[in-house]
C-alpha cells in the first residue's frame, strides 16, 4: 500500500517515528511531504536511510491564483471565527493569536457582530464554512496528488492557521482518497485552527480529545478512533542511560540530595520565564520558615524559549541550582533524548508552568507540581489543554496557589520519594494509553490506518449544491481578484497620471507646457548623458537625494528607529545590510543612536558597537510559525512579505515599550542594490577602499567582528585548534550522493589531522539541509548548545575561535573572515551564485586582520590535497592569534 503521509514539517518525525517505524516494517510504501522545509532533519534522515520504503520530498508548489489561497485566506478568517466562540471567553489570549491574521477592518466587525447578535453571528459562521466547502479543488495540489497516485493520505496536524494542508485533505476527499488526520499533540485540538472538513478517520488520543473533535470541529463520532498518544510510545519501559551520581555530578548537583526538575515553556506560554523560574525557586527556599533552603533545583528551558536577562544571571548565581541544557534541546536523537529522560528520571518532583513536559514527567511517574502564576492565568486556566490536567478533571497536576503552597506540597513529594504516589496512574492511563498501558499506541494507529483503506468506498466526496452556490462566486471573485491585482496596480497608476494631466490642463495651459518642457529638457540630457559618460553621475545624485531626504525625515522624527526585521539570506546580511547600517549609523550620527536591530538567530554580535538594543524575531514569534511563513513567502503561499515585517515591527515595539517607532526596512538598502547592480555588477566591489578593521565602500562601511564571549560554549569546544565545519545543501551545492560523499570524505579527512567542529543546528529554520555525518571522538556538535534564537550566535562563537571553516559556498562562508578566520567553501554549480557577491567579498577580505575566503569547485583535482594545504596542520595563518584562541578554549 503506497501512503501520501503529510507533514507540516520534519519536526513532526519526533511524534510519528514509531508509526512510521510500524508502517514500513509492515511492507508499507511511505513519501513524506513536508509543507515548510524540504525536511531532512537528522531524525527524519535516519528513518530514510533505514528504510527504503520510506521517501521524502517537498510539498505542492501553489501559484498565487490557485484556488488554494483563495480558500486559505478564508480559512483563515474562519478559523478566528472559531475563537469568538464563547467557549474561548476565558482564552483570550488564544482568542488574540487567533485573529492575528486578520486585517483589522475585518477582525473588528466580526468581533462586533459575535459579542451583539450571537445567534446571527452563529448562522453567519455556518453560511461562511458551507461557502468554503463550495469552493473549487485546488488544481496544483490535485496534479500532486495524482502524480503520486497513492493509496490512501495521512496528513498532520492540519491544525496550524494559514496551513496549506486543509487543501490536501480536500484534495484527497475529491478524489476519492481515504483520508486520516492523526492528532498530533495535546493541544492542537483547542490551540490552533478548525477542522473545517472531516476526514475519514480522525485518530485522538483520548476520549476527551474524541469530545473535542466532536464539540469543537463537529466531526462525527463514527470517524473518530481513540489510539492512545503515539508520540510517548518510546517512553515506556525506558532505561537511564547514566547513573544518578554521574548524571548529578555532570551537573554539579549533589549525588545525595534530592533535586527538582523546572521544565520550561514556550515563549506563548511563559514569555518572561526566567523571572518565573527565579521567583519560584527563591520563594521556595524562604517559605516555611526555610526547611526547603537547601533544595537543589535542575533547570531545563525549553528549546523555543531560552531563559535570558538578568532573572537568568541571577538564577546562574544561586548555589545548587543548574541550567542545562544551557539554551534547552529538542530531544530528537538517541543522546538528547536520554539526556533528557535521565533528568527526569533522576528527580524528586517536576515543576513547571504548561508544558508537554509534565505529561511525560508523569509517565515516567514522577509527582507533578506547578502554581497557578497570576500572569499566565491566559495560558494556564485560560487554555482548554491545560485543564485536562487539573486534578477536577482527572488530571495528575498538583496545583498550587501561591508559592507558600506549593513549598508545602513539594515538601510532602519529597517526603514521599520519587514516585507520585498514585496520582499518575489513573491520569496516564485515561489520557496517554487508553488501550492499556501495556499496548503500545503505534501499532494500533498503524492497524487503522490499514483498516482504513480496507473499509473506504474510494468514491469522491459529493459537495452539496448549497455550498457551491455558496462557495463558487466567492471563490470566483476572490481568485479574479489575485489574477487582477497587477492589471489593476497598473490601471490605477494610469488613470492617476491621466487626472493629474486632465488637472493641469483645467488649471492652466501655462502649467501644463512648463512641465512638458521640464520633461523634454529631463529626457534630453538624459539621451545626452549616455555618450558623455554622465548618465552614472545623473543618477547617483538621484539616488543620494532620495535617501537623503528619506534619512532626514527619520532624524527628525526623534523617535526609536527599528532597523529591519532582516529575514533573509546570512550573505545579504553581512556583505550589504550591516555595511549599509554602518554607513547610515557614520553618516546620521542621530539614526545611528536610536536603532533598535531586528534580525533572526542571534547575531547580536555581528551589529555591535552599532546598535545598543537588540530584538530577534524568533523571541517575537515561534520559530516554526516564522519559519513556515518565511519559507511560504518565497512560494508566494504566506501573507505579504510587508505584513510580515510590519508584524514583527510592531511586536518588537511592544517588548521594548515603544509606544511609537520610525522604521527603516531593509528595502531601504534593496532600492540602491538592484540600481547598482544593474548599472555595474561589480559596483559595490570596485568602490571597497583599501584599509584595515575598517573598510569605507559603496553606501557601506565595512568593519571586522570582535569574537562574542564563550558564553553556552564555554567548556565545550575542543583543546587546542580545530576547524568549524558546516555543509548543507542549497541550488549551488545540490543534494547529491556525490556531493554527500566528498563532503564526509573532507570531514574524515581533515578529522584525522586537526579537531573538527560540526556547526549544524539540528533545526529547520530556513530550506537548507545539512549534512547528517557520523561523528567520532575528534569532531565535536555544538547544536545542543543551540536554540533558533540563538543559533547564529553560537556558531559565531565557535567560528570565532577556529582556525579554519570548511563548508558549502553560501552565506555562512562569509562570516569567518570578519573574525580574521580563514574561509574555504565548495561550489558545484557556479550559475546559481552571482559572481559580484564573490568578488565583493574578495575585496573586502584583503589583508589583514580580515581573514581569506576560497571558493573551491567540486570538479578540481586534488581537491582533498587542496583543503588540506589550505586547512590542516602547517596551514599558513597568524600562529599567535590560533594560540589565543586555543588558550581561551583551553581555559574555557
Amino acid at each position: 500500500m503506497r501512503i501520501l503521509f503529510f507533514m507540516s514539517h520534519s519536526g513532526y518525525g519526533r511524534n510519528f517515528e514509531w508509526t512510521l517505524r510500524e508502517l514500513a516494517e509492515r511492507g508499507h510504501e511511505v513519501h513524506l511531504v513536508f509543507d515548510k522545509d524540504k525536511g531532512l532533519g537528522g531524525l527524519i534522515a535516519g528513518l530514510e536511510r533505514e528504510y527504503p520504503g520510506l521517501s521524502v520530498g517537498p510539498g505542492p508548489e501553489i501559484p498565487l491564483d490557485d484556488w488554494s489561497t483563495v480558500a486559505k485566506a478564508w480559512r483563515i478568517w474562519l478559523d478566528y471565527l472559531r475563537y469568538l466562540d464563547s467557549v474561548f471567553d476565558e482564552a483570550p489570549k488564544l482568542r488574540a493569536r487567533g485573529g492575528r491574521r486578520v486585517p483589522a477592518g475585518l477582525r473588528s466587525p466580526t468581533a462586533w457582530l459575535a459579542r451583539q447578535f450571537p445567534r446571527a453571528f452563529r448562522v453567519f459562521r455556518t453560511a461562511c464554512e458551507r461557502a468554503h466547502a463550495g469552493f473549487p479543488l485546488s488544481i496544483a495540489v490535485r496534479e500532486f496528488v495524482e502524480r503520486h497516485s497513492p493509496d490512501l493520505m495521512v496528513i498532520t496536524p492540519l491544525l496550524e492557521m494559514a496551513s496549506p494542508q486543509p487543501e490536501y485533505l480536500r484534495v484527497g476527499r475529491g478524489v476519492g482518497l481515504p483520508t486520516c488526520v492523526p492528532v498530533a499533540s495535546w493541544d492542537n485540538l483547542t490551540t490552533k485552527g478548525l477542522i473545517h472538513d472531516a476526514p475519514d478517520l480522525l485518530t485522538v488520543w483520548n476520549d476527551a480529545q474524541a469530545t473535542e473533535a466532536e464539540s469543537l470541529h463537529d466531526v462525527a463520532p463514527d470517524r473518530i478512533e481513540v489510539t492512545g498518544a503515539v508520540a510517548y510510545d518510546h517512553w515506556f519501559g525506558w532505561e537511564p542511560t547514566d547513573d544518578r551520581a554521574s548524571f548529578c555530578e555532570s551537573l554539579g548537583l549533589d549525588p545525595l540530595a534530592p533535586f527538582v526538575l523546572y521544565v520550561g515553556s514556550s515563549s506563548f506560554i511563559a514569555p518572561d520565564e526566567a523571572d518565573v523560574a527565579l521567583r519560584w525557586v527563591t520563594g521556595l527556599r524562604a517559605a516555611n520558615g526555610g526547611r526547603l533552603a537547601d533544595l537543589q533545583v535542575l533547570v531545563r528551558p525549553h528549546p523555543q524559549n531560552p531563559m535570558r536577562g538578568q532573572a537568568r544571571e541571577h538564577l546562574e548565581r544561586l548555589d545548587r541550582v543548574a541550567i542545562h541544557p544551557p539554551k534547552g534541546a529538542n530531544p530528537m536523537d538517541a543522546e538528547t533524548r536520554s539526556e533528557y529522560f535521565d533528568s527526569i528520571h533522576h528527580c524528586a518532583a517536576v515543576l513547571g508552568v504548561n508544558t508537554s513536559a509534565l505529561l511525560e514527567a508523569s509517565i515516567v511517574d514522577r509527582p507533578v507540581h506547578t502554581v497557578l502564576e497570576p500572569g499566565y492565568a491566559d495560558t494556564q486556566n485560560g487554555t482548554l489543554h491545560f485543564r485536562h490536567l487539573l486534578p477536577e478533571n482527572g488530571g495528575m497536576l498538583q496545583v498550587a496557589a501561591t508559592v507558600d503552597e506549593l513549598a508545602a506540597a513539594i515538601s510532602s513529594s519529597l517526603a514521599a520519594g520519587r514516585t507520585a504516589s498514585g496520582h499518575n496512574a489513573g491520569f496516564v492511563t485515561r489520557f496517554i494509553r487508553p488501550g492499556g498501558l501495556d499496548r503500545a499506541c503505534s501499532p494500533l494507529l498503524a492497524e487503522r490506518i490499514e483498516g482504513l483503506f480496507g473499509r473506504a468506498e474510494g468514491t469522491p466526496a459529493r459537495v452539496p449544491l448549497g455550498c457551491r452556490v455558496l462557495g463558487l462566486p466567492i471563490a470566483t471573485i476572490g481568485r479574479l481578484y489575485l489574477k487582477l491585482v497587477p492589471v489593476a496596480i497598473a490601471v490605477r497608476h494610469g488613470l492617476v497620471h491621466g487626472a493629474r494631466g486632465l488637472s493641469r490642463r483645467v488649471v492652466g495651459r501655462v502649467r501644463w507646457l512648463r512641465r512638458r518642457v521640464a520633461r523634454v529638457t529631463r529626457r534630453s540630457v538624459r539621451r545626452l548623458a549616455g555618450p558623455l559618460g554622465l548618465e552614472g553621475v545623473i543618477w547617483r545624485r538621484k539616488q543620494m537625494r532620495d535617501l537623503r531626504l528619506r534619512m532626514e525625515a527619520l532624524t527628525d522624527s526623534g523617535r526609536p528607529v527599528i532597523a529591519g526585521p532582516f529575514l533573509g539570506e546570512i550573505g545579504f546580511e553581512l556583505l550589504y545590510w550591516i555595511p549599509f547600517l554602518r554607513w547610515i549609523a557614520r553618516e546620521y550620527p542621530k539614526i545611528g543612536e536610536q536603532l533598535v536591530v531586528v534580525s533572526r538567530g542571534g547575531p547580536r554580535n555581528w551589529y555591535a558597537p552599532l546598535a545598543g538594543r537588540y530584538v530577534d524575531a524568533f523571541e517575537l514569534l515561534e520559530p516554526q510559525e516564522l519559519t513556515g511563513r518565511r519559507v511560504g513567502l518565497k512560494q508566494r503561499q504566506s501573507a505579504s512579505e510587508l505584513d510580515l515585517a510590519a508584524e514583527l515591527a510592531a511586536l518588537a515595539s511592544a517588548r521594548l515599550g515603544i509606544e511609537r517607532a520610525a522604521e527603516l526596512p531593509p528595502d531601504a538598502l534593496w532600492a540602491l542594490y538592484y540600481r547598482n547592480v544593474k548599472r555595474e555588477q561589480n559596483a559595490y566591489a570596485r568602490a571597497v577602499e583599501a584599509g584595515g578593521a575598517t573598510r569605507p565602500g559603496l553606501h557601506s562601511v565595512y568593519r571586522t567582528f570582535e569574537p562574542p564571549p564563550l558564553g553556552p560554549l564555554k567548556g565545550v569546544l575542543p583543546r587546542g585548534d580545530f576547524v568549524a565545519v558546516r555543509f548543507y545543501f542549497r541550488p549551488s551545492f545540490p543534494d547529491t550522493e556525490a556531493n554527500r560523499r566528498l563532503a564526509a570524505s573532507l570531514i574524515e579527512a581533515l578529522s584525522q589531522r586537526t579537531q573538527v567542529v560540526l556547526l549544524n543546528n539540528g533545526m529547520e529554520l530556513d530550506e537548507h539541509r545539512d549534512l547528517e555525518v557520523d561523528r567520532d571522538s575528534s569532531i565535536t556538535v555544538i547544536h545542543p548548545h543551540m536554540t533558533a534564537a540563538d543559533n547564529l550566535e553560537v556558531q559565531s562563537i565557535a567560528i570565532s575561535r577556529a582556525k579554519g571553516f570548511l563548508g558549502t559556498y553560501g552565506g555562512l562562508a562569509y562570516l569567518p573572515p570578519h573574525y580574521g578566520v580563514p574561509s574555504v567553501s565548495l561550489l558545484e554549480v557556479a550559475e546559481a551564485v552571482k559572481p559580484w557577491h564573490l568578488a565583493l567579498a574578495e575585496a573586502i577580505f584583503s589583508g589583514s586582520p580580515w581573514g581569506s575566503i576560497d571558493v573551491l569547485s567540486t570538479s578540481e583535482e586534488r581537491l582533498s590535497e587542496r583543503v588540506l594545504e589550505l586547512l590542516g596542520p602547517g596551514a599558513s595563518g597568524d600562529a599567535s592569534t590560533y594560540t589565543a584562541r586555543a588558550t581561551e578554549n583551553a581555559g574555557g
